[in-house]
């Protein structure tokens, strides 16, 4: 028995030694650890890291191991999305092992909870009509308490041979979870439906000029029916008004469906007959354009030069590429097929060339300013500084690193001017247009503009709209910009004044603001939709934004005239020929730069020459009294009512020299009375107004006209 014993206490004493005991007298170190069990290693975002169920053994350099917890387990990120490693540290007799696992973190996942219905679908049938939800509006709820309106829905489909009310189930799933609302429809029997009047909406004309072609465009018409439903309807007639025939008249409009007639009328204006000028070409909203009175005689300048031959490159966000006055009297575009969009991303400008990646009808201040510069003589609207120019426009996302891509763009396909009327102060800003993509402002446009000056082309940039705010002497690019002329603002109708909203320069040493020129009241083109109709003309626009393509078409005709020219030849040339602006009550003349631009000056042209304004009437007597609104001439055509008109042939004539005046007014002096029977701005050759007994003319004014 004792035998026994020993050899059983010597053989439970050799298998604990082998199963991980550690005897003293055993010498063994630490060599690794395994890491075993089922613990967590996926995650969402915000989750709590855990790590219950990890088993960590320690393995000894006897072979032995052992289950060990008092082990160290590193702190993953729980708000990063993506894979993360966990460190897992053992330390025992001061010997340090470690082992690694890896967790993922994914996004919280919402769970859709509910969907609801709205919109505009219909709800009531006759019996055979087709089953039809559109309008109809799903929005689909989540757990996270967000929302989203959905489209890959399901909708049961109705019986609509059966009278009565059904439902109609919508059914939505999303990620394995299917949630259904409902909603009902009534099916009737069909019942005959007559037509019972009609109605006028819409924005249609109801103001007529003289002898001006008749249209109902934006005319709606409503049919309403017994049944108390109505639609729009487009197969009506419309009564033919005489457009000859001055004062108010009604026009009939009617609608016939099943034999059944309904009428409705509205009253239309025909406006006294506008006096035309014979003989010449006309553009039809030239007398809005005011703004071209103050830059000198541009009608005499336009005479021998009309930027014909040179690109000047349009710098903006969005341009209407197909708007009427960007097309040549002959029909052929002005758009020049080098026009592109550029648009930075990461690290680079993404360039597309052609006329359809500049088009977008998002904004009209692109298609204003490239009409500003150069619409066409085209007898459609208005006139451009520089008619016969290429227009080469440059569509840009508004960030500095696209527009400085837009410069050398420019400068290689052809441009010899680029005006651009978007910019920023430094610093961007709510003020401004520039996008910060994190360009300096201060220099990000150094060196393409200098690239431009190397290759012969004058940028010009409209210098800022700070006067109305604190900030109306602070710099703003790529106006600022060392080789860019920057152009401030006139005020309306002035020769002397400047634009209240125009930024100005500090003092000579800061000068950003280069030369002056009208800002304020300007009508041009655009591309906008205003109460459902479609304006491709407007007015009231302001901005140093209009500048720049003004003092840019006077660069475009100064180039035609001297194609050898360099730009620093031209800035010299510009800045010799402004007229002062002397308003020491408001400004130093420091601060107005070189002073407002003069385009016969600039183009060393002279308008000292002689017309003859005829008209034709059967007044007993006839008036002129002209005035020159550059109030620096100081010369006056007589005290009112003027000069009597001498008649010859059966017209009143009268001749003055182009360069003494630029207003006439027409008048017989009705018993003293001052009244101006035609008013006239900017006059130039060939005038012929006809006056006949049959029309009363009072306050006409009478656009201003120029020879194709």
């Amino acid at each position: 028995m004792r035998i026994k014993s020993l050899l059983t206490l010597l053989l439970s004493t050799f298998l604990l030694c082998s199963c991980g005991s550690e005897p003293s007298y055993v010498d063994k170190s630490l060599t690794k650890i395994k890491l075993s069990g089922d613990y967590q290693t996926s995650f969402t975002v915000g989750e709590e890291f855990n790590y219950d169920g990890l088993v960590v053994t320690a393995y000894y350099s006897d072979s032995t191991y052992k289950e060990v917890n008092n082990y160290v387990v590193s702190s993953p990120n729980m708000n990063k999305v993506g894979s993360q490693s966990v460190t897992v540290t053992y330390i025992e007799n001061n010997v340090s092992k470690s082992a690694y696992y890896a967790i993922s973190i994914s996004e919280v996942t919402p769970t859709l909870v509910s969907i609801s219905l709205s919109g505009t679908y219909r709800t009531d049938y006759q019996v055979g009509d087709i089953f039809s939800y559109a309008g109809l509006v799903v929005t689909a709820y989540y757990s996270n308490g967000s929302s989203k309106v959905v489209t890959n829905y399901s909708v049961s489909t109705p019986n609509m041979s059966i009278v009565g009310t059904q439902s109609v189930t919508v059914t939505y799933s999303e990620n394995n979870v299917t949630k259904s609302t409902s909603y009902l429809i009534n099916i009737s029997e069909v019942e005959v439906v007559t037509l019972s009047s009609i109605s006028l909406s819409g924005t249609y004309q109801t103001t007529f000029e003289y002898n001006e072609t008749f249209n109902y465009t934006g005319l709606v018409v409503t049919a309403k029916y017994s049944d108390g439903s109505s639609k729009a309807v487009t197969s009506y007639t419309v009564s033919s008004p005489d457009m000859t025939k001055t004062g108010t008249q009604s026009v009939t409009v009617t609608y016939k469906e099943n034999n059944i007639s309904k009428s409705a009328s509205y009253n239309i204006t025909v406006k006294e007959e506008i006096i035309e000028l014979e003989t010449i070409y006309k553009e039809p909203y030239l007398g809005k354009q005011v703004y071209l009175n103050h830059i000198g005689d541009i009608f005499t300048s336009l005479k021998s030069y009309r930027g014909k031959g040179i690109t000047i490159a349009v710098i903006d966000s969005a341009f209407d590429t197909t708007h009427e006055e960007f097309v040549n009297l002959d029909g052929s575009s002005k758009i020049s097929n080098k026009s592109a969009s550029f648009t930075y991303s990461g690290s680079s400008v993404t360039t597309q060339v052609g006329k359809s990646y500049a088009h977008d009808l998002s904004d009209s201040h692109g298609t204003f300013c490239a009409g500003v510069v150069g619409a066409a003589l085209n007898h459609k609207g208005v006139l451009g500084i520089a008619p016969e120019c290429e227009l080469m426009l440059l569509k840009t996302d508004k960030k500095p690193k696209s527009i400085a891509e837009a410069f050398k763009y420019a400068a290689d396909n052809g441009a010899k001017v680029i005006t651009i009327s978007i910019g920023s102060y430094n610093g961007y800003g709510t003020d401004g247009d520039l996008v910060n993509d994190g360009s300096d402002l201060t220099t990000v446009f150094n060196e393409p503009v200098s690239y431009c000056r190397s290759k012969g082309v004058a940028v010009i940039s409209a210098g800022g709209n700070g006067g109305g705010t604190y900030r109306a002497t602070e710099y703003t690019y790529p106006g600022a910009t060392t080789g860019v002329i920057g152009c401030g603002g006139l005020a309306f109708n002035s020769n002397e004044q400047i634009w209240s909203g125009s930024s100005y320069n500090y003092n000579t040493s800061s000068q950003f603001i280069d030369v002056f020129a009208p800002s304020e009241e300007m009508f041009g083109v655009c591309n906008f939709y205003r109460d459902g109709v479609h304006y491709t003309y407007d007015g009231g626009w302001e901005g140093t934004s209009f500048a720049s393509p003004i003092v840019a078409g006077l660069a475009a005709l100064y180039f035609e005239k001297n194609p050898n020219k360099t730009v620093s030849e031209f800035e010299s040339s510009l800045y010799n020929s402004c007229h002062k602006l002397n308003h020491e009550e408001t400004h130093t003349l420091s601060q107005l730069g070189n002073g407002r631009v003069d385009a016969l000056k600039l183009l060393g042209l002279s308008n000292d020459y002689e017309v003859t304004i005829k008209i034709k009437s059967n007044w007993s007597s006839c008036y002129i009294y002209a005035f020159n609104s550059d109030l620096s001439l100081e010369k006056e055509l007589a005290s009112w009512p003027g000069k009597a008109m001498s008649k010859v042939n059966n017209y009143y004539t009268y001749t003055l020299k182009v360069s003494d005046y630029d207003t006439i007014i027409v008048n017989n002096n009705n018993n003293g009375l001052q009244t101006i029977d035609i008013l006239s701005s900017s006059f130039n050759d060939g005038y012929i107004y006809d006056i006949t007994s049959n029309y009363s003319i009072n306050n006409r004014l009478i656009g201003n006209y120029i020879y194709s």
